[in-house]
């Protein structure tokens, strides 16, 4: 854990993924196809678009290397190991 906290705390698990999505971004529709439940998708889907945070600004406070390559943007990470 990068805070020594739980960095998404939620009443469920619904909760929980839209606060991670609050922070990291929508996800983009090539990720959200892979989802394997079509329902998942059709919820992901449906959700406010959001626009991604950087983790450096969000946990200014956070040692630098805890974040990756991309400048503490894990959705543009998460999206290139998904296209990859």
């Amino acid at each position: 854990m990068i805070t020594g906290q739980v960095l998404f705390p939620g009443h469920d698990c619904i909760d929980q993924l839209k606060k991670i999505l609050k922070l990291t971004g929508t996800s983009n529709p090539l990720l959200i196809q892979r989802m394997q439940s079509k329902d998942e998708q059709s919820y992901v889907q449906s959700l406010r678009p959001q626009k991604k945070k950087n983790f450096r600004e969000v946990f200014s406070s956070t040692e630098k290397k805890f974040f990756g390559a991309a400048g503490g943007d894990v959705a543009a990470e998460s999206r290139e190991k998904a296209d990859s």
